[in-house]
């Protein structure tokens, strides 16, 4: 049962709070541990059971059946064993038409538990991740015992995601699967659970408080070849501004993503907004010195041209990135 998922994508984990509940289901009188907890639980008056919790060591010292013996979870990275909350409890029943007794075993933890996750940011900031948390056991082979999901855990998984409780992130798909889990060290494999949650990133942060403002730089930055190339200083003091602006937001995106060998979408916007940004520079340089040589009817050409192209070609190219690569 998830509790809250925060994501850390530079480390390629996942901080994961939940509650795991194994149980072992309608356990007969076949087996020791009713009888007894039909003699010493049950009232035999109003026929009703007494609740009957166990420590985790004092569960251990009853030498019986464990429902977390061999319960396996992948990929686990880190976990802070002072602060999980761990406990044993029977639960009986009387089936009085029937006749007929039967115990359910609890183990339940509580706690945070960190994974390892595989996050592919190629499209990053309009990214969509896949979690799997997978769980498996190695203690029975599937003739002797298999794993099943309750109802509980589906109704819990659909309540977490339709909470959006993912911070950044909307839960858009999640589904509770079965497989078998491969284990070198054996011939035969043993059968698992895989929770998956597929889930899309909130890009409302990165267009309004960077893709945004690095547009804005971008206007302010070609808004200098409107500046007479008399002025030269001028012109290029906004241009280098503009460009160290730039360098700035980069240092902000590298803050959340670890190092790729690969470059996300916000990458290639930042790229060609590096580009865009150099080309009033240049462009001063060029039209400062054809003033200097008297030559004024190819500056009038070449800055119409920059005023009238630059920055929409730049506009475009941007939509463009974020079209293909979200597409991928």
């Amino acid at each position: 049962f998830i509790e809250h998922i925060k994501l850390n994508e530079k480390n390629g984990t996942l901080d994961l709070t939940f509650t795991k509940e194994f149980l072992f289901l309608e356990l007969g009188e076949n087996f020791k541990i009713t009888n007894i907890a039909k003699e010493t639980l049950l009232n035999k008056n109003t026929k009703e059971y007494e609740y009957c919790p166990f420590t985790v060591a004092q569960w251990k010292k009853l030498d019986t059946l464990d429902p977390n013996l061999g319960m396996k979870i992948e990929n686990i990275v880190s976990r802070d064993k002072s602060l999980i909350q761990e406990g044993y409890e029977i639960i009986p029943f009387y089936y009085e038409e029937e006749d007929k007794h039967e115990v359910e075993i609890h183990f339940r933890s509580f706690g945070t538990t960190t994974l390892r996750n595989d996050y592919d940011l190629k499209s990053f900031p309009f990214d969509k991740q896949k979690i799997r948390i997978l769980i498996h056991q190695e203690n029975y082979i599937m003739d002797d015992a298999y794993l099943e999901e309750t109802a509980y855990a589906h109704r819990d998984l659909e309540n977490f995601a339709n909470q959006d409780k993912i911070q950044g992130w909307d839960v858009v798909n999640f589904e509770i699967n079965q497989y078998l889990h491969n284990n070198p060290n054996y011939t035969i494999p043993f059968d698992g659970i895989e929770i998956i949650l597929d889930i899309e990133r909130e890009s409302a942060y990165y267009i309004f408080k960077i893709i945004l403002p690095i547009i804005l730089i971008l206007v302010v930055c070609w808004s200098s070849i409107w500046i007479t190339p008399r002025e030269i200083e001028s012109r290029l003091t906004i241009t280098i501004v503009c460009l160290l602006s730039l360098i700035a937001y980069n240092f902000v995106i590298d803050s959340e993503l670890p190092k790729l060998e690969y470059l996300t979408t916000m990458d290639f916007i930042i790229l060609m907004s590096y580009i865009y940004a150099a080309i009033p520079n240049f462009l001063s340089i060029y039209s400062h010195r054809r003033f200097l040589a008297k030559n004024k009817a190819k500056i009038k050409d070449l800055e119409l041209y920059g005023r009238r192209y630059g920055f929409i070609s730049y506009l475009s190219i941007i939509v463009i990135i974020i079209i293909i690569n979200t597409n991928m």
